[in-house]
């Protein structure tokens, strides 16, 4: 199913293979409308869509995953992405604070909805990304 001009459903399919809930389908469309889509806009290049829906059983495996290797919980209990509300992403071409300045940008100037936006730096381990979503407006962190 198409989502938007540049986006898909089947992007934001778990990494586990559960499909988005077409409960929550209505929520993605508003999610890529009111963010995703204005952004690949805005910055002219394609989005890469690290992670975005993610079954309750799936990031609760992420959250024992990093308990047990002793590292801060990356996926929240009540995670946004179970709502189909949030996505990770990069840019190719953009290092992740660019993108994230944009995405600031965006918002500040009211061209992309707000919620949270949480920024993850690349380690020897992963790459970078930038989440954002249309949770509760205003929160910002890095991970």
């Amino acid at each position: 199913m198409q989502l938007s001009k540049d986006f898909w459903l089947f992007e934001w399919q778990c990494r586990d293979g559960t499909h988005v809930p077409p409960r929550l389908v209505p929520t993605v469309q508003r999610h890529v409308h009111g963010q995703i889509q204005p952004l690949r806009d805005f910055l002219g290049r394609p989005l890469k869509v690290t992670c975005g829906y993610r079954s309750p059983e799936y990031n609760e495996e992420l959250r024992r995953r990093a308990i047990a290797a002793g590292r801060k919980p990356g996926a929240a209990k009540e995670s946004q992405h179970m709502l189909g509300t949030a996505v990770d992403i990069r840019a190719r071409g953009m290092d992740v604070l660019e993108l994230r300045d944009v995405v600031y940008r965006l918002i500040r100037d009211g061209k992309i909805m707000d919620g949270g936006v949480g920024w993850y730096p690349p380690t020897a381990t992963r790459f970078g990304w930038v989440h954002i979503d249309i949770g509760r407006v205003g929160r910002r962190w890095k991970g």
